[in-house]
């Protein structure tokens, strides 16, 4: 383990990946602390809301960043049990990503927003306990795994859609541009990733810089960025229309 801890100032192929995230890790934890010391209003039900939103962004560039520099470690056992948090933690930021937006989108209509947040519940819940399991991790369950989390992000579409008619006139622009923004981010980092570029063209050009897993977690590390502090906007913004529902 004290190689493996070393290694994250040597390079490396895996050298851009913990580096991205340890550093996203870092960015959410100081932002969060200073959202929630300066910004925020001490009521439970924003804690609530925002807390495990910026938690999921901690967790997943954390639990990121430690599965790519143990990954290497000898022991298929820790090899294994990283990757199951890897899958946890990207699992945490989709579904801690949909809170704050559906919350204070549909704060007047909370039916919907009940309806919303049960969905993305729901479905959550396999990604958070399915890596747990000894198959969620077999190669032979690559496209169905990835077609799940992708499923489960794809989801966000409908609400991003439905909040334009559910937010005053006007009202809903600036975050709707941000989860496009957003979603375009993870949309273009997926198909990067997916699609192995640009190693494919050129093998063995990207073996330590710009690879496609590198280049993914750039697009990552940005999505989510832009989402934290679009979804401070919806509170700022947001949370004092409830008053008038």
């Amino acid at each position: 383990m004290s190689m493996c801890l070393r290694s994250i100032f040597t390079i490396h192929n895996e050298t851009g990946n913990v580096w991205t995230h340890l550093l996203g890790m870092l960015f959410f934890l100081a932002c969060s602390v200073m959202f929630f010391s300066q910004v925020m209003k001490p009521m439970l039900v924003h804690f609530v809301v925002l807390i495990p939103f910026s938690f999921a962004c901690v967790a997943c560039m954390g639990l990121s960043a430690a599965y790519h520099l143990f990954s290497c470690h000898y022991c298929q056992r820790v090899h294994d049990k990283m990757m199951q948090w890897d899958y946890f933690g990207i699992t945490c930021l989709i579904v801690g990503s949909f809170l704050p937006p559906c919350y204070y989108a549909f704060q007047c209509e909370p039916m919907l927003r009940l309806l919303y947040l049960t969905m993305i519940g729901v479905l959550g819940s396999v990604g958070l306990v399915g890596p747990f399991f000894g198959f969620w991790a077999q190669e032979r369950y690559y496209w169905l795994r990835l077609g799940g989390y992708c499923s489960v992000a794809g989801s966000g579409i409908f609400p991003v859609v439905h909040v334009n008619f559910v937010l005053p006139n006007g009202t809903a622009r600036p975050y709707v541009f941000g989860l496009a923004i957003m979603m375009l981010l993870y949309f273009v980092g997926m198909m990067i990733y997916i699609f192995k570029v640009p190693e494919r063209w050129f093998p063995g050009r990207f073996d330590i810089w710009l690879h496609s897993h590198q280049l993914w977690h750039v697009f990552v590390l940005c999505a989510a960025m832009v989402h934290f502090f679009n979804s401070g906007s919806m509170y700022l913004q947001l949370e004092p229309m409830e008053v008038h529902c």
